[in-house]
């Protein structure tokens, strides 16, 4: 594809080539290929591409979880009230507070109480 053996290409990357080429391979000038090699591996001059991919990715998920937030909440809710009025309890029950919680809380809830309902 580049013009390369893969013995000269694990030689560029630092591997282990067989031992009868290396004799050949010694005299061979690969530095001119390692740079234009490295020109195309270099990481700098993407970072402002990837930082902005990130940004999106970070503000999707953030999205995603509010709106299955607002999914999970009445069923975390329902099934909380429905576990405390099975139980017998002394005194007032307080209720949890979902709306304050974070999204990541109330999300952790969830899975706990469908891991318990699951197990029942």
């Amino acid at each position: 594809m580049i013009g390369l053996s893969d013995d000269q290409i694990k030689m560029l990357t630092g591997k282990a080539v067989k031992e009868d080429m290396d004799p050949y391979y010694v005299n061979l000038k690969l530095k001119p290929w390692f740079v234009e090699i490295a020109k195309k591996l270099r990481l700098t001059g993407y970072t402002i591409e990837n930082h902005n991919r990130m940004d999106s990715f970070e503000e999707m998920l953030k999205t995603v979880s509010e709106v299955l937030v607002e999914l999970v909440r009445p069923a975390l809710q329902r099934v909380w009230l429905q576990q405390q009025s099975s139980h017998e309890t002394l005194g007032l029950m307080t209720k949890p507070t979902f709306e304050e919680k974070e999204p990541i809380e109330i999300l952790r809830e969830f899975l706990k109480v469908a891991k318990e309902k699951e197990e029942r």
